[in-house]
């Protein structure tokens, strides 16, 4: 398996805007449709909420009843073997891996998977030209056959798409290795393009039978999944079957940026036919979802999946990509100021794998006083998390998505007027926080704005003008009007109706 397979941060990045997979007919309808629905936002945070308070409420009961259900079994199996002298075999053929099994006997517990050295199955090495492959590819520990090999016994609970190879862009598998990564991108982009309180729906991948023929569960049904499960379900996969690898605390930092509160208050990915509790995305077209209560099992999976990052995962590969991630929004190369989404997304990356996973590592205390890594990961947070900083670094990749304009010509003006109204003008590129470059005036004759009621006072005069300033090291245009009172003494420039600033051809 050649190298230009393997996913690497620096593949993903470059490719950000490439969707080269069959899904590009239905990823095309992601870009289009923006939404102002401000009810159903909140509507949809606060059911988040809720959900989210109960699933961690029900996985924790769920773990202490397991432990204590398993805690009450070895007494009685003690208290039998002391009063009969036999010892319990139910378990001795298998020993260990028995135990390990998930909920059913299918599939193994997630938490234990990794630690299997499992083989691929007859299928897997027909239909996945990768399951028979010895190569490591980069970023992981192991062979990529054998953790395509894990996906086999991933338990169904929470991975229902079985088995894995029919399901390729689910698993990221052959041409499908970057869709994910590509997909993320392109919501990170589109959510920092809109303006606060703006969200963007991003439709189901679903059944077709030439784009998205393996959109069907394993029952034979017609299926489709939310937008986000297209990298948040194969992300997932990855980090189970090799949870001690560089890929998989890479998966992990970009599934938390999907997760972050800028991108979930942006989001809207359940089509207004969904009933999510019993697993139907569009009961007319006859479309179910991969399981029931689907967001429920989605939940329960990733709270697995920090859980090991917290406890199993080496402490040193999550301090590395936080402060890799804080170093590359530092560096701000070429790339980055190319595409602005880039750099927001190491930003983002970096805060969330910093907040939620690394100050919560089991390791975290008796390392965050002496260790350098965990120093140096504190000092770039703080930097970079600082007042002001975020909104400038998301405002770029909005500002990168505005349309740009040429520079106007203008008119002449008089001497005062250009006097009084650059000084107007540079008042305001103050206030916006930006560097006066000059005003360019569209009419030396001001527009008389009158009370609309007798005795028509004079309220103001008005004329348009477009305010050049510098931002964030770009030449920017805004539409605005200069005003001056009625008694000719006092000049203000307001921003227009589309306050956007445009980037200079």
């Amino acid at each position: 398996m050649t190298h230009n397979r393997v996913i690497a941060l620096s593949a993903a990045m470059t490719l950000a805007f490439a969707i080269t997979t069959p899904a590009e007919a239905q990823f095309g309808k992601l870009v289009k449709r923006v939404k102002q629905n401000t009810e159903r936002v909140v509507e949809n945070k606060v059911e988040s909420s809720a959900h989210n308070a109960v699933v961690n409420g029900m996985y924790q009961a769920e773990k202490a009843a397991t432990k204590a259900v398993k805690k009450s079994a070895k007494k009685a199996k003690e208290k039998v073997s002391e009063e009969t002298g036999l010892s319990d075999s139910s378990d001795s053929d298998s020993g260990s891996k028995k135990s390990k099994k998930g909920k059913g006997g299918k599939g193994y517990d997630l938490e234990t998977l990794y630690e299997q050295k499992f083989k691929p199955s007859a299928g897997a090495l027909e239909a996945d030209p990768d399951a028979s492959s010895n190569e490591v590819w980069k970023g992981y520990t192991r062979p990529i056959s054998r953790i395509h090999a894990a996906y086999e016994h991933l338990d169904p609970k929470y991975f229902p798409l079985q088995p894995y190879y029919k399901y390729p862009k689910m698993y990221g598998l052959g041409d499908n290795v970057l869709i994910g990564h590509n997909v993320l991108n392109k919501m990170i982009d589109e959510v920092l393009s809109q303006r606060p309180g703006n969200s963007v729906y991003f439709p189901p991948f679903t059944y077709d039978d030439k784009n998205g023929a393996e959109f069907m569960t394993p029952a034979g049904e017609k299926m489709g999944v939310y937008c986000d499960d297209i990298f948040r379900y194969p992300f997932a996969a990855a980090f189970f079957a090799d949870p001690n690898s560089e890929a998989a605390v890479q998966k992990l930092a970009e599934l938390l940026v999907i997760l972050s509160p800028i991108m979930k208050s942006g989001v809207e990915i359940k089509p207004e036919t969904c009933d999510d509790y019993k697993g139907i995305l569009d009961a007319k077209l006859g479309i179910v979802l991969p399981t029931m209560e689907y967001e429920k099992r989605r939940f329960e999976r990733e709270r697995i999946m920090f859980n090991m990052a917290l406890n199993v995962v080496d402490f040193d590969l999550i301090a590395d990509r936080v402060i890799d991630c804080f170093e590359n929004v530092e560096k701000n190369d070429e790339i980055c100021q190319k595409y602005p989404m880039i750099r927001a997304k190491y930003y983002l990356m970096g805060t969330e794998l910093y907040t939620q996973i690394l100050v919560q590592h089991k390791d975290w205390n008796k390392r965050e006083a002496s260790d350098p890594k965990a120093r140096k990961a504190t000092m770039l947070y703080t930097r970079w998390t600082a007042d002001g900083v975020v909104g400038k670094i998301m405002g770029a990749v909005r500002m990168g998505n505005i349309p740009a304009v040429s520079m106007p010509k203008g008119v002449s003006v008089s001497g005062e007027l250009k006097t009084k109204g650059d000084a107007a003008g540079r008042e305001l590129a103050g206030h916006r926080g930006d560097e006066f470059v000059k005003v360019v005036y569209h009419s030396n004759k001001w527009q008389t704005i009158k009370e609309k009621v007798w005795p028509y006072k004079i309220i103001k005069y008005t004329l348009k003008a477009d305010l050049i300033t510098k931002s964030g090291g770009k030449t920017v245009l805004t539409h605005c009007y200069l005003q001056k009172s009625a008694n000719g003494q006092k000049y203000v420039m307001v921003v227009g109706s589309d306050s956007e600033r445009h980037p200079v051809k």
